[in-house]
């Protein structure tokens, strides 16, 4: 399971940045 809550902590991160970057609610997908 460590390797899914890398991949979901990636995700949030990769969230965040494109939030603080160009925020598009089209363009956020949230990791499940």
């Amino acid at each position: 399971m460590a390797m899914i809550r890398d991949i979901r902590i990636y995700g949030w991160s990769y969230l965040l940045y494109h939030l603080f970057e160009m925020p598009h609610l089209d363009a956020i997908e949230i990791p499940v």
